[in-house]
């Protein structure tokens, strides 16, 4: 969940073309870096762009696309993820330990699922 982005709903609904479209352009980057074909790229573009060691950049990459630690395919939400996300916010924020904390009331994946669509 660490790499997920927020906009307020007000937002996305005035921008929803954009945002569907900029999802689009995030996961074809990110399928992009993950297909192993590409991997030898990928180091090199990490150690050129985030000015890396060559054996830090390829250890970025091990952890990026571990399948159980790295990026979720097509960059899907995990929900029990987000779910702790929101607990811990809640912990830091001095409520209750134990305070569910609803993912649903700040997730809308109509946007995401537009984007995934436009694959079809």
């Amino acid at each position: 969940q660490s790499t997920g982005g927020f906009v307020r709903r007000a937002w996305a609904k005035d921008n929803a073309s954009a945002l569907s479209r900029y999802l689009a352009a995030y996961i074809e980057g990110l399928r992009w870096v993950l297909t192993p074909a590409n991997k030898d790229k990928a180091i090199l573009l990490l150690q050129e762009k985030m000015q890396l060691t060559p054996q830090m950049a390829a250890d970025c990459f091990a952890q990026m696309s571990d399948p159980v630690l790295g990026f979720t395919p097509d960059a899907k939400i995990v929900m029990s993820g987000m779910d702790k996300v929101l607990e811990l916010r809640a912990a830091f924020n001095g409520k209750p330990p134990g305070q569910k904390i609803s993912s649903d009331r700040y997730i809308d994946e109509t946007y995401y699922n537009n984007a995934i669509a436009s694959f079809s």
